[in-house]
């Protein structure tokens, strides 16, 4: 027998981690980029759910977020890449990006994810007892 508020206790768990991992990760941008940027400060965390249960939380960010985030060095035409018998370019911008790391940092920042770990396991731990037979 499942317990009737094990599904509003997982949502109510992941919207607290992502509302967490969000507040961290704004903060991270703030202090490591020094131009303000709308669209990297309304980066957001969601959380995704498959039959009742959190299947993942999702980072929704802009692109430049993960190049900066990983940095690259890859420069102009990409030789590998051909079209219509004509190479392709790599970045349009033929610019470089230095690697903040700034996503595992705003990750280390908070206890967010530790917290959901918690509050799942001890949900998921009441139904599991609720389902054995003795």
């Amino acid at each position: 027998m499942q317990d009737p508020d094990f599904e509003a206790k997982e949502r109510a768990a992941a919207i607290k981690a992502a509302a967490g991992l969000r507040a961290a990760y704004r903060s991270q941008v703030t202090s490591t980029f020094k131009r303000g940027t709308g669209k990297l400060q309304k980066s957001t965390f969601s959380s995704r759910f498959r039959e009742g249960r959190l299947d993942r939380l999702v980072l929704s960010s802009p692109h430049y977020s993960f190049k900066n985030h990983f940095g690259s060095t890859k420069k102009g035409i990409t030789p590998a890449h051909t079209r219509k018998g004509k190479p392709v370019k790599a970045h349009s911008k033929n610019r470089t990006y230095k690697g903040y790391n700034h996503i595992a940092e705003a990750l280390k920042a908070t206890n967010a994810l530790e917290q959901l770990a918690t509050d799942l396991g001890q949900n998921r731990a009441v139904l599991i007892t609720s389902q054995i037979n003795f």
